[in-house]
């Protein structure tokens, strides 16, 4: 039997299988609770006298519908993902810089992004520096 809008415990208001296309089966009884299987094969265990809705939500291409425009998902509420590159150094500690330029570090200093390339030629360069300066003395 399918279910959708499972209250966990009685008078608690819908919690689970709310979204466009959900449902949930009811496999097993017990005198205090009944089980449902839901879609990603995991066990919800719900108070026998708690609510739900028989049958599926409707609409379960929702997530197909594509959107055109960036307006239109401004109108969904979703804001708009900024890179930290592209933000000044004062926003985010990766701007402020061009392409080029040092590594992406945290705040405390460590790499992010660790180029090994990148660190063994710095650390080659510093090396030959070093014993130049060495066999000079």
């Amino acid at each position: 039997m399918w279910v959708s809008h499972l209250e966990k415990h009685e008078n608690q208001g819908h919690i689970f299988l709310k979204s466009a296309g959900t449902y949930g089966t009811i496999n097993f009884f017990d005198s205090y609770s009944f089980f449902v299987a839901l879609l990603n094969k995991k066990w919800l265990v719900i108070n026998n006298n708690a609510y739900c809705i028989l049958g599926k939500n409707s609409n379960p291409l929702n997530n197909k519908n594509k959107l055109y425009k960036a307006g239109q998902s401004r109108n969904r509420g979703i804001r708009p993902h900024v890179r930290g590159e592209a933000m000044n150094a004062i926003d985010h500690p990766h701007g402020g810089r061009t392409r080029g330029g040092r590594l992406p570090k945290t705040k405390w200093g460590k790499l992010i992004k660790k180029n090994k390339k990148q660190i063994n030629l710095k650390q080659i360069r510093f090396k030959k520096i070093k014993i130049e300066y060495l066999k000079k003395m």
